[in-house]
C-alpha cells in the first residue's frame, strides 16, 4: 500500500512472493478492475460512502449482519477489535493500546493476534505506526 501521512509517502508490502504464473498477473488485474467497477456503481448508486458493502454491490456477501456490521468468517474477538477500530475517525486510527482497554477482559495476546489476522486479510492496515489501524471499510 501507499500512504501520505504528514507529507511523508510510505510504501508498505504485508506479502511478497514470486510470480510463478502469469496468470496471476492477469488475475489480478481483473480483479481490480472488478473491484474499481463496483465501487463505482456503488458510489454512482447515491449511496452513502459509510454504507458496507453487500451481496447487492460487491458480487460477494461479507456480512452475516448487515445492521450489525459482522464479517463472515471472523471470531468474535477478531469482529468486535474491528469494530472497534471501524469506529475510530481519527486520521491516525485507532492503537492497540486503546483497543485492549475497549475489550477489558481479552487478553492483549488475544487482540495482537486478532489485529495480525485482520491486517493480514485486508480488513485493516497500519497508519502511524505498528500501533495504530484503521479500517480499509471506514
Amino acid at each position: 500500500t501507499v500512504r501520505s501521512f504528514g507529507g511523508k509517502r510510505n510504501v508498505t508490502a504485508f506479502k511478497m512472493v514470486p510470480v510463478m504464473d502469469m496468470n496471476e498477473v492477469t488475475y489480478h488485474m481483473l480483479e481490480v478492475t472488478h473491484s474499481h467497477l463496483a465501487l463505482s456503481k456503488h458510489a454512482a448508486s447515491g449511496m452513502s460512502s459509510g454504507a458496507p458493502m453487500n451481496s447487492s454491490t460487491m458480487g460477494d456477501n461479507i456480512y452475516n449482519n448487515q445492521d450489525s456490521g459482522m464479517i463472515s468468517g471472523l471470531n468474535q474477538v477478531q469482529n468486535q477489535v474491528h469494530s472497534i477500530i471501524q469506529s475510530n475517525v481519527t486520521e491516525e486510527g485507532a492503537s492497540i493500546e486503546n483497543v485492549c482497554k475497549q475489550l477489558r477482559g481479552v487478553p492483549e495476546r488475544s487482540v495482537r493476534e486478532a489485529i495480525e489476522f485482520l491486517s493480514s486479510e485486508g480488513h485493516i492496515y497500519s497508519t502511524i505506526d505498528e500501533d495504530h489501524y484503521k479500517a480499509t471499510d471506514s
